[in-house]
């Protein structure tokens, strides 16, 4: 939303307030040496919002407190009186030069418009530049986005979970129809997230930011530095100036030295084994996607309703199917799919409370959980009588070919490419969380296909896909084998290598690899 300017240099955000509108709110700056236009200012107010323009822009005027009038100063008088914009000055100096003979004065300022006062101003004698910072106080209230969801909000007393998940479940009754299983799975996760509410005895405090604190020495340089700097801009003598040049680095020095001894004293105490050592890797790693402004269509989407709704539209059309060339079987699957579920036969092993358990145990513990937020943990902590219940709710699924209608939904992330664009929706990759029941039974009903696949020996012995114990450097080994036979026959040996553009979005037709061929 930022326009074209000639010399000023600026950046903005957006605010989104709790009345509904936005709030403009741009940090500008323009070199002293560059003439002020009109133009300029006029582009940045050229939004129907209120607009708070901040910073910089080497104006000087007395009509704003300053101590001399320069020329920009005059023509940026004369542009926000004809243009109907506000100007809002700190009542102190804010720009303190090196030179002893120039004079402190106010260069940092406010301007706004269709916004409503009053703004305050307070000057802070903090940080080593010539310009000291102002901390802008105004009463337009902000729309905070609401934090994530979480099931976990504090310590839980397993316990207690347990005593409250029996005294609220209840064996399920009809377990032969598609509605009673949904119904029961419905029962279930609203039992467990009920009995965490209930076994949590202390809520996690607040995540604040952590600031880094210095040992008292430091804290009493800090203190003498700002000191001296204030005698220095209050008397500007060139004794004070060269001891708060003394100061500056020194503290920062100090500084430096904490901060290293620290991380090396941090660093030293994690244990390899220890899940410290994956936390320490991510600090350094892990860059945090903050999704900017989409644009589609030359069109561009800031709220984050939008930015979903862009996201929803292009992944729908990304994985849709590829038009088919074979209308019968097409038929043949729509009917399969719409027909009600059938129970399989019986040689189909059902599960048991043992084997649900033993699938619990290899699950990880710090698992992101899915769209019911159950996690991992509260899987971990589970009573008999869920169990049970969970197998008969399995079962049912098993029996009636049917997988419930909760479990087919996912919380979807997106995580951007490396080196895309970060404005375009199909620079992000989707990353989609599904919930931990729904991965129980689907690693239940793999165990039973793998079963009958090896069994029955469907699959050719060279086919090393997501099979397990059939690992990459067998496949190279078989590779390798073939072509050295091929010159002990004095054959040549050809290989084909398909890269698949969108092969996870789209659905690969055999048609199209037998062209290739």
């Amino acid at each position: 939303f930022l326009p074209e300017l000639l010399t000023i240099e600026s950046v903005g955000i957006k605010i989104k307030l709790q009345n509904g509108q936005f709030l403009c709110v741009m940090s500008v700056y323009k070199p002293p040496n560059r003439r002020f236009h009109r133009q300029d200012l006029e582009n940045l107010f050229n939004q129907d919002m209120p607009t708070l323009v901040l910073g910089d822009m080497n104006c000087k005027h007395c009509v704003w407190g300053c101590k001399s009038t320069n020329p920009n100063g005059a023509r940026l008088l004369q542009t926000i009186t004809d243009s109907n914009i506000n100007i809002s000055a700190p009542s102190e100096a804010t720009h303190f030069p090196w030179q002893p003979n120039f004079q402190p004065d106010i260069l940092d300022i406010a301007l706004h418009k269709n916004f409503t006062p009053p703004i305050f101003h307070e000057v802070l004698p903090e940080l080593d530049s010539d310009h000291l910072p102002v901390i802008i106080t105004f009463f337009l209230k902000p729309q905070f986005s609401p934090p994530p969801s979480r099931l976990i909000n504090g310590k839980i007393d397993w316990e207690t979970f347990g005593v409250e998940l029996d005294k609220c479940l209840n064996v399920p009754r009809n377990l032969f129809s598609v509605d009673g299983i949904d119904h029961a799975v419905q029962q279930f996760t609203d039992c467990i997230a009920f009995s965490v509410s209930k076994a949590i005895f202390m809520k996690f405090p607040t995540k604040s930011n952590s600031f880094l604190h210095p040992p008292n020495r430091i804290m009493r340089l800090i203190k003498e530095k700002h000191e001296t700097r204030r005698q220095w801009q209050r008397y500007r003598q060139p004794h004070m100036k060269r001891r708060l040049n003394v100061l500056t680095r020194l503290v920062k020095h100090k500084l430096d030295e904490y901060r290293f001894k620290s991380y090396q004293e941090y660093v030293s105490d994690i244990n390899p084994s220890d899940s410290n050592m994956w936390q320490a890797t991510k600090r350094l790693l892990r860059i945090s996607t903050v999704v900017p402004p989409l644009k589609q269509d030359d069109r561009v989407f800031e709220d984050d309703i939008q930015k979903c709704n862009v996201f929803a539209d292009f992944f729908e059309t990304a994985f849709s199917p590829n038009p088919t060339t074979d209308q019968n079987t097409a038929n043949n699957v729509s009917d399969v799919l719409k027909s009600p579920p059938h129970s399989v036969d019986r040689p189909t092993k059902y599960t048991s409370p043992s084997e649900i358990q033993s699938i619990i145990k290899l699950l990880p513990a710090k698992k992101t959980p899915g769209y019911d937020l159950i996690p991992n943990v509260v899987l971990k902590n589970l009573t008999y009588k869920a169990l049970s219940i969970l197998t008969s709710i399995f079962n049912a699924c098993i029996y009636l070919g049917y997988f419930p209608s909760a479990w087919r939904y996912a919380e979807v992330i997106v995580i951007l490419k490396p080196s895309k664009p970060k404005s375009s929706p199909s620079s992000y990759r989707p990353i989609s969380l599904l919930s931990t029941l729904s991965k129980l039974l689907e690693k239940i009903i793999q165990k039973r296909m793998l079963y009958f696949i090896d069994g029955s020996q469907i699959l050719p012995p060279h086919q090393f896909g997501f099979r397990p114990k059939h690992s990459t450097t067998h496949q190279v080994l078989r590779l390798s084998q073939t072509i050295v036979q091929g010159f002990e026959h004095k054959k040549h040996s050809v290989a084909v290598f398909l890269d698949v553009a969108q092969a996870f979005d789209k659905k690969l037709k055999v048609q199209e690899v037998s062209e290739c061929l």
